[in-house]
């Protein structure tokens, strides 16, 4: 699900597959890191991991299931695209 108007831009993603959960969030949280995404914080409920994460007019949630066969990913992300327009090319406030 993607929505693209004005002044938002966001969407939905959704993942399927086999992979060990804790492998999965450490590479998340390295590649957010690496792409100067704000790690905000960690919340885990039963067998879900909710990461929240950051910039300046942007928000990103993961949630990530690990169930007994497979592990499940959903993205999140927000673009407030009217506060976009008070950045600096590199994305930082002026």
């Amino acid at each position: 699900i993607i929505i693209n108007n004005p002044t938002f831009k966001g969407g939905k993603y959704y993942y399927k597959g086999r992979i060990e959960a804790s492998s999965l969030i450490k590479y998340i949280k390295t590649s957010m890191n690496n792409n100067r995404w704000k790690w905000c914080g960690e919340s885990i409920v039963r067998n879900e991991v909710f990461l929240a994460f950051t910039k300046p007019n942007k928000t990103c949630f993961f949630v990530i299931k690990d169930d007994l066969l497979t592990t499940t990913l959903e993205i999140l992300i927000a673009d407030d695209q009217t506060a976009a327009r008070k950045l600096n090319p590199f994305g930082e406030p002026q």
